[in-house]
C-alpha cells in the first residue's frame, strides 16, 4: 500500500489482525512473520495474527507489553544504563519482573498510561 493514506493504511492494518490464517504451529507462524520481513521488506499482519492467537495474546495486551517494555528502556537510559551504573535487580527482583507486575496492575487505557509508569518505575527503582 505505498502513497496510501494512513487512514487507508490503519483500515487494512486493523482487518488483518483480526483475521489469521489458522496457523497451529508457532513456530511456523513466526517464520511467517520473519520471512515477509526479511525476504519481502514488508509486515505481513496476518502472520502477527497467527503468532498472538498462538500466545494467547489479544492487541490490548500487546499494547501492554510494548509499551511497558519501550519505557523501561527509556527508564534505564535516563538511569544509567549506558554508563554502566543502571541498577538491574531490584529489591531482589529483576527490572523486567518488576515492570510485568506493574503493567498488569495499571490501567493501560488511560491516555497517561506511559507517565504513569514511568513514575511507577521511578518509585520501586532502588536508590
Amino acid at each position: 500500500m505505498t502513497g496510501a493514506s494512513a487512514e487507508a493504511i490503519t483500515e487494512q492494518l486493523a482487518n488483518e489482525l483480526t483475521q489469521n490464517s489458522q496457523e497451529a504451529d508457532f513456530k511456523i507462524a513466526l517464520e511467517n512473520l520473519a520471512s515477509a520481513a526479511v525476504t519481502n521488506k514488508s509486515f505481513d499482519a496476518i502472520a502477527l495474527a497467527d503468532c498472538m492467537k498462538l500466545m494467547k495474546m489479544d492487541l490490548n495486551e500487546l499494547f501492554r507489553q510494548y509499551v511497558g517494555k519501550n519505557t523501561l528502556n527509556f527508564f534505564r537510559q535516563d538511569h544509567g544504563y549506558k554508563e554502566g551504573t543502571y541498577i538491574k535487580v531490584w529489591h531482589g527482583e529483576e527490572d523486567n519482573e518488576v515492570l510485568a507486575n506493574l503493567v498488569n496492575h495499571l490501567d493501560a487505557s488511560a491516555a497517561d498510561f506511559q507517565q504513569q509508569l514511568y513514575k511507577a518505575l521511578e518509585e520501586k527503582y532502588p536508590t
